[in-house]
C-alpha cells in the first residue's frame, strides 16, 4: 500500500565528515603496523605484516634487516622521518600507500578482516581481495556491509575498488587487522522502517447462539398497564451468523419482526456479504436507504485499527549511525536506531485534519538536526491504491403493517465505490437503477496538503418519461488542533429523482451549511455554525448556532448553545449544561433550556461497576411549567440485568420495569449472562471465587462451577483475559495465567485455563527394623521420570499429581530393593504428611 512521501532533507552530511584530507588529489591511504621491541630494548618493525597484505619498503632504501626470532625486522630508527608516523600512545607506525611499494608474491590474496565503516562498530571478519596492486571488496563482502551495489562500477568481475567507493577514505591497520573506510550516504542501501497498517484478525472457529431479551413491564399515568418483549437471536458459525429481531407490544398484542438477515465477513479481504434486511451505502452523493436483498462489499469494521486513509512518510540520509525520532502534534511517536545512508520510514500515524510532524536526527557526534513539517489527514480520502465499494440489490422498505413489513414491489440496484488514485486524490461513482428510472454520479476528494481538503460531485437522473433532473455539491474543509471549518453546498433542480426520494420536489433546492470550530484555550472552545434549506413548495429553513464548552481537567465541564432560527419564523432558543464529577462513577449535573431558559432540572448519577452491582439516577426539575421528578435503579447482576424507573409529574405517576439478558449456547452448554454489545466469551478455570479480568478491568469472578460469562467482548478485536492467580489455592497454579481472544459478530467463544494443582507428600522411608533409612538412598517414584535422594531421617517430598497412591522402590548402599505403598484416597488437602512408610525388601 502506497504512503504518503514527505522528502526530508537532513543537512548532517557536514556534520561528521570522516578525518581525512578534503583534497580528492591528495587522499591518504595510511597502513599502519605495530611495532615489536628486540631484546636490546630497540623497536623494530616487522616486513611480514607489510608483506602479508602486499606492500615492502622501497628496495632503494637499504634498510637493514635484522632476525628476530623467526621474524626479519627493520629497525624503526632506519627509517626516514618523512616515511613514517609513530603512534606512542598506540604503538604502531603508519605508512601511506604511495611510500610503499606493491610485492609482487601477494598480488592475488584475499583476506578476512574486520571493517569499520562510518563509524559503525566492526563487523565479524569480510573478505577483502588485493588485484594489481589495490585493493577490492568481492559482490558478499558490498552486500554484508548493506551497499548499493549499482552505485558503484565493478572494475573486475564481481569486485568492487575501495578507492572508486570510499573516495580514498580508507585505510588499513594491519596490526589489528582492521580496515576503516568512509562511504557517501547515497551509496547504501535504503534503510526502510515500515510501520504497517494492522492486518485484519481472523475470529476463532465455532459455532454458537445468542439469544437478547429486554422484558419490560410499565404503568402510564391513566394506571393503564403495558408491557413490550424485544428478542433478538442470531446463530453463527465462524464468522457466518444469522440473526432475527422482533418485537411485541401489548397495545396492539402483535409480535413484529424488526429484521431477519444472514452475514458472512471475510476479514482477510475486508468483505462482507449481507442477505436480507440490511442499509444501502450513503457514499458518493447517496443517502441511507433499508431494503430487503442482498450487500456485498467492503467493510473495514472487520478490522477496526486499520487506517484507510492516507499516512506520511519521513526520508533522509545520515553519514554515521544515528538516532531517529519523531513527534506527531508534540506525541513522541516512534524512536529508531538507523544505520549510515538513505533511510526512509512509512506508516506514521495522523489525525483528522493536520499534524504537526517533527523529526530530529542525532548523529555520532551527537548534534541534531530537526525538520518540522505539516501533514493533512481526511478520512473521505483513500491511500494510493485502496478502493471501497458494495453492490445492493432488493426492494426498499416503505413501512410496517400488523407488525409486517412493507417492501417496494419493484426492485432496484446500487453500485458505489471510491478508489484512491493519489494519496491526495480520491475518486467516486454511484450508479442507481430504481423503478421511475437511473442516476448516475462522480465525485472528488481533493487534498490540498496542509491547505486543507475540497470535495466536488454532481449526479444526474433520468426518469422514464425522459425528464432529467441535476444535484451538484461542492464542500471545503480544513482542520487543525484548535481551530477546524466546513462549508458544504448543494443545490438540487426538482427534476432530479434519487433512491428513497419518493417525492422530488420534496427535496431542498438549496442546502448549505456552515460551521466554525475554535479551540481557545486548554479547556475552551468555541463553535458557530449556519444551516439553510431553501424549498420551492415549503417553508424556508434558516437559523444560526453557537456553542460555547468549558472543560475543567476532567472534573467537570460547562456547555452553551444558543440557536437563532430566521426562517420560517423567528425564534431563540438557549441550552445550558453543566457536569461535574465527583469520582468512582459519580456525576452531578445540572441543565437549563428554552427561550427563557425556564426548562430547568438536576441530576445525581451514580454508574455500575464493570463487574456487576447496583447504579442509580435521581432527577428532579420543571418543564413547560410542570414540575417533574423521576428516578431509576439498576442492578446489574451475573445472569441479567433490572432497571426499575419511576416518573412523577405533578401529582401523575409513571414507571416501568425492565428486565434484560441474554441465554448463550456453544460447546460448553447453554448460560445465562447480561447483555453489553458485542460478543461473549465463557471462561472455564474450574476453580470457585477467581477474579477474571478483560483488558485489565474487572469482569467478575468464576462461579461454583469454576466458569463465568464474560459479555462486551469486541468483534475482529483482540480480547485479552487474565485471571488472578492470586486467588488460587496454595497448591494450584496457572501454565497459562492470560490469553487474547477474536472473535465474530454475535459469537460466543470459549477461553479454558488449566488450573494445574500440586499434590505434594511427605513422607518417613524406614526399614523392616523402622529404622530410618540413610540419607542419600535413591528412591524411584512410579509415574515420575527421575530419582529422588532421601534427606536426612528417611525424609523426602514427591508430587504426586494424579496417582491414587504413592508407591515405589528404594536402594541402598548394600544394594538391596525395597518397595513401598500407601493409599492416598483418603487424603483431602494438600501438601500432606503421610507419615512413617516401611519400605520393605522383595
Amino acid at each position: 500500500m502506497a504512503v504518503v512521501s514527505v522528502c526530508l532533507s537532513l543537512a548532517v552530511l557536514a556534520e561528521n565528515p570522516p578525518p581525512m584530507s578534503e583534497d580528492t588529489g591528495d587522499r591518504p591511504r595510511p597502513i599502519r603496523v605495530q611495532w615489536v621491541t628486540l631484546g636490546s630494548g630497540e623497536r623494530a618493525l616487522p616486513l611480514a605484516q607489510l608483506a602479508e597484505f602486499g606492500w615492502a619498503l622501497p628496495n632503494e632504501g637499504e634498510y637493514p634487516v635484522l632476525e628476530s626470532g623467526q621474524s626479519r625486522v627493520i629497525p624503526l630508527s632506519a627509517l626516514e622521518e618523512p616515511l613514517m608516523r609513530v603512534n606512542e600512545r598506540e604503538g604502531d607506525v603508519s605508512f601511506q600507500a604511495d611510500d610503499l611499494i606493491p610485492t609482487g608474491n601477494a598480488d592475488r590474496r584475499d583476506w578476512s578482516v574486520p571493517v569499520v565503516l562510518n563509524d559503525q562498530a566492526p563487523t565479524q571478519p569480510l573478505t577483502l581481495v588485493r588485484r594489481q596492486g589495490r585493493y577490492f571488496l568481492p559482490v558478499e563482502t558490498i552486500e554484508a556491509l548493506n551497499l548499493d551495489r549499482a552505485a558503484v562500477d565493478s572494475e573486475f568481475d564481481g569486485l568492487y575498488a575501495l578507492d572508486a567507493l570510499s573516495d580514498g577514505f580508507f585505510w588499513l591497520d594491519l596490526s589489528r587487522p582492521r580496515l576503516t573506510l568512509w562511504v557517501q550516504p547515497g551509496r547504501f542501501n535504503t534503510y526502510v522502517i515500515e510501520r504497517q497498517r494492522a492486518d485484519p484478525l481472523v475470529p476463532q472457529s465455532g459455532y454458537s447462539a445468542v439469544f437478547d431479551y429486554r422484558l419490560t413491564e410499565g404503568v402510564d399515568a391513566d394506571a393503564t398497564r403495558w408491557r413490550t418483549a424485544y428478542l433478538d437471536g442470531a446463530v453463527s458459525v465462524g464468522t457466518a451468523y444469522c440473526e432475527s429481531q422482533h418485537l411485541y407490544r401489548s397495545r396492539t398484542e402483535i409480535l413484529g419482526r424488526l429484521g431477519s438477515r444472514c452475514v458472512l465477513d471475510r476479514p482477510r479481504s475486508l468483505l462482507s456479504l449481507v442477505v436480507g434486511d440490511t442499509l444501502t451505502s450513503s457514499q458518493v452523493l447517496g443517502q441511507t436507504v433499508s431494503y430487503g436483498g442482498v450487500r456485498i462489499g467492503t467493510n473495514t469494521q472487520l478490522a477496526p485499527s486499520w487506517v484507510t486513509r492516507p499516512r506520511p512518510s519521513l526520508r533522509g540520509s545520515v553519514l554515521t549511525p544515528a538516532m531517529l525520532e519523531v513527534w506527531i502534534n508534540r506525541n513522541l511517536v516512534t524512536r529508531q536506531d538507523i544505520p549510515p545512508g538513505p533511510f526512509r520510514l512509512t506508516g506514521l500515524p495522523a489525525a483528522s485534519g493536520v499534524s504537526e510532524i517533527l523529526s530530529q536526527v542525532k548523529e555520532s557526534d551527537g548534534v541534531p538536526v530537526t525538520q518540522r513539517f505539516s501533514f493533512y489527514s481526511d478520512p473521505s480520502l483513500l491511500a494510493e491504491g485502496l478502493r471501497d465499494w458494495s453492490l445492493s440489490y432488493g426492494h426498499r422498505r416503505i413501512g410496517t403493517v400488523d407488525g409486517r413489513i412493507q417492501y417496494d414491489e419493484d426492485p432496484f440496484a446500487l453500485l458505489s465505490g471510491r478508489y484512491g488514485l493519489t494519496n491526495r486524490l480520491t475518486v467516486g461513482g454511484r450508479a442507481e437503477l430504481l423503478p421511475e428510472g437511473w442516476v448516475n454520479g462522480l465525485s472528488g476528494y481533493l487534498g490540498l496538503g496542509p491547505l486543507g481538503m475540497l470535495d466536488l460531485g454532481g449526479a444526474a437522473s433520468v426518469e422514464q418519461s425522459g425528464s432529467v433532473g441535476t444535484t451538484w455539491l461542492w464542500g471545503y474543509s480544513r482542520r487543525t488542533s484548535s481551530l477546524s471549518f466546513r462549508i458544504q453546498e448543494q443545490r438540487t433542480d426538482e427534476g432530479f429523482i434519487q433512491l428513497g426520494i419518493g417525492n422530488p420536489n420534496r427535496e431542498p433546492e438549496l442546502d448549505q451549511r456552515v460551521t466554525l470550530g475554535w479551540s481557545v484555550r486548554k479547556g475552551v472552545s468555541l463553535s458557530l455554525g449556519r444551516f439553510r434549506r431553501d424549498y420551492r413548495d415549503r417553508d424556508d429553513q434558516l437559523y444560526h448556532s453557537a456553542t460555547l464548552g468549558l472543560t475543567m481537567a476532567g472534573k467537570g465541564s460547562l456547555r452553551f448553545n444558543v440557536q437563532d432560527q430566521i426562517r420560517p419564523e423567528p425564534e431563540r432558543r438557549y441550552s445550558l449544561a453543566f457536569t461535574l464529577s465527583l469520582g468512582k462513577g459519580k456525576t452531578l449535573s445540572a441543565t437549563a433550556s428554552g427561550d427563557q431558559l425556564a426548562d430547568r432540572g438536576v441530576t445525581y448519577q451514580y454508574n455500575a461497576p464493570n463487574d456487576g452491582g447496583y447504579g442509580y439516577r435521581l432527577h428532579a426539575g420543571v418543564r413547560n411549567e410542570v414540575p417533574e421528578q423521576d428516578a431509576e435503579l439498576t442492578l446489574d447482576g451475573r445472569l441479567a440485568s433490572l432497571r426499575v424507573v419511576g416518573r412523577r409529574q405533578e401529582r401523575e405517576v409513571s414507571g416501568f420495569a425492565e428486565l434484560s439478558g441474554a441465554l448463550v449456547f456453544n460447546e460448553t452448554g447453554p448460560h445465562l449472562s447480561r447483555n453489553p454489545a458485542g460478543s461473549y466469551t465463557v471462561v472455564d478455570a474450574g476453580v470457585p471465587d477467581i477474579r477474571v479480568y478483560k483488558n485489565n478491568r474487572l469482569a467478575g469472578t468464576t462461579g461454583p462451577d469454576g466458569r463465568i460469562v464474560v459479555p462486551g467482548l469486541k468483534p475482529y478485536s483482540r480480547n485479552r483475559l487474565r485471571l488472578a492467580s492470586e486467588d488460587l489455592p496454595p497448591s494450584a497454579s496457572l501454565d497459562e495465567p492470560g490469553r487474547q481472544l477474536v472473535p465474530g459478530n454475535r459469537q460466543v467463544l470459549t477461553a479454558r485455563f488449566p488450573v494445574r494443582f500440586e499434590r505434594t507428600v511427605q513422607a518417613t522411608l524406614v526399614n523392616a527394623e523402622q529404622e530410618p533409612l540413610p540419607a542419600g538412598t535413591v528412591v524411584r517414584v512410579e509415574g515420575m521420570d527421575e530419582s529422588l535422594t532421601l534427606g536426612h531421617e528417611g525424609l523426602f517430598y514427591v508430587d504426586v499429581g494424579p496417582a491414587q497412591a504413592l508407591q515405589g522402590q528404594a536402594r541402598t548402599g548394600d544394594g538391596q530393593v525395597c518397595e513401598f505403598r500407601v493409599d492416598l484416597s483418603g487424603v483431602d488437602a494438600y501438601p500432606a504428611n503421610v507419615g512413617t512408610l516401611s519400605c520393605r525388601s522383595r
